[in-house]
């Protein structure tokens, strides 16, 4: 007894917790959504440091077309962009599969996973064309009602049971509310200040889209966090921060500094951009010798490229750092060593 107890206890705060997620969050009313079989008040949500984090509508309604499913009463959840990012429910308003079962957790992880999948089956395809009217499935709790199997072509893109409730979530959560959530956001909460935020959230999504949508007029304004990309961990973050960058930028001699520094944390595609950008440019003593304390961390094309430069500055090198040249042959790459030699035969 004291387990079930327990159990059910347990049931109930997991609910709770599902429900009051975003109760910490201030709700403010943004736009009335409209379409052609929905109307909804959509919310924005903003975090207790005064930070705007999603948006919010509540969809209820019925879904079965054959009534052995329960009405939908479902709070749901976009980022700044328009894309999904969650739902929560009360557990007086669980979300049901044929028969009224619930949903198990299994059950909502895979609804989050499908709402997300804007190039889901269901995009292209009608409510009717889901189920197989020439399969019949019995109702265990309603005297004499069936309803149609599910089709076979569609069972990995919806919970079982609940093909008419995913098809109604997909097709909300992926409406044109999307659209109208991010022309939202464009008009009333990119500020610049905010741009600059996200752009070093982490937040693959914003820093992809931002980075791709800021104007060639707007560029030096996020130099500095653009800049402070070319380290990130992705693999492609930081390439589209540097196609943003001008030119012109690669003469300041502070940014030369800050990549030489870097280079051996950066990865190889992130160093060859750089690199070749540097190939024939005029670099400072200070700089120089930065780049060549970089040299033993390269390999490759990265390695040619570096001595490209170094060539290029052949008259600073001769002058002021053979010492500092001198001790790449102190190494146990022949590649670096050979480079090395040929320099100095130069000098």
């Amino acid at each position: 007894m004291i387990i079930v107890f327990l159990l059910l206890l347990t049931d109930d705060m997991l609910n709770a917790q599902e429900a009051n997620r975003y109760t910490n969050f201030s709700k403010e009313e943004v736009f009335d959504f409209i379409s052609e079989n929905e109307s909804v008040k959509v919310y924005l949500l903003t975090n207790n440091e005064g930070l705007k984090e999603y948006y919010t509508a509540n969809l209820t309604g019925n879904v079965c077309l054959d009534g052995l499913c329960k009405p939908i009463n479902i709070d749901l959840y976009w980022d700044l962009l328009g894309n999904f990012k969650d739902y929560t429910t009360t557990k007086r308003n669980t979300l049901t599969k044929f028969d009224h079962i619930e949903f198990t957790p299994e059950d909502h992880i895979k609804l989050k996973e499908i709402l997300a999948d804007t190039g889901s089956l269901l995009k292209d395809y009608g409510m009717e064309d889901l189920v197989d009217t020439t399969v019949k499935v019995v109702s265990l709790i309603k005297v004499d009602a069936v309803t149609s199997a599910t089709n076979k072509t569609f069972e990995g893109a919806i919970v079982p049971g609940a093909v008419y409730t995913v098809y109604k979530l997909w097709h909300f959560v992926n409406s044109d509310i999307r659209q109208k959530v991010l022309a939202y956001s464009q008009k009333n909460l990119f500020t610049d200040a905010e741009v600059k935020r996200l752009l070093l959230s982490g937040n693959r999504d914003y820093q992809y889209f931002l980075i791709e949508n800021i104007p060639d007029s707007k560029v030096e304004i996020f130099k500095e966090q653009l800049i402070q990309l070319l380290d990130d961990k992705d693999d492609f973050v930081p390439l589209y921060a540097l196609s943003k960058l001008p030119d012109g930028v690669w003469t300041d001699g502070e940014l030369q500094a800050k990549v030489f520094k870097q280079m051996p944390d950066f990865k190889n595609p992130v160093r060859i951009y750089i690199l070749e950008k540097l190939s024939h440019s005029a670099i400072s003593v200070k700089n120089l010798r930065l780049l060549i304390g970089a040299i033993p961390s390269l390999s490759g094309k990265q390695l040619d490229l570096a001595f490209d430069i170094l060539k290029t500055n052949k008259t600073v090198l001769k002058k002021q750092l053979q010492k500092e040249l001198k001790s790449l042959l102190s190494g146990k790459q022949e590649r670096i060593e050979e480079y090395t030699q040929d320099l100095l035969k130069q000098l």
